[in-house]
């Protein structure tokens, strides 16, 4: 079962219902993916929730994550 969760975006003064799933595929190494946006800005985040997670001290997990945004034009 995919883990999902609903939260909001904002657009200037309106907020946007986003649906976030999340699922792990065991990999060879740690690795995180956010798809769903189509924005360059995306491959920042990644890195930018990546190395938060891991200066945090939470353990990583050893596959690679994969995190779903819809809908995917916000």
């Amino acid at each position: 079962m995919v883990p999902k969760l609903k939260t909001v975006a904002f657009s200037g003064l309106k907020t946007v219902l986003v649906e976030v799933e999340v699922a792990e595929i065991f990999y060879d190494r740690p690795t995180l993916q956010i798809v769903g946006l189509p924005d360059t800005s995306v491959r920042e985040a990644q890195q930018r929730v990546f190395s938060a997670v891991k200066s945090s001290g939470l353990p990583l997990s050893q596959g690679k994550t994969i995190v779903n945004l819809a809908p995917a034009d916000v």
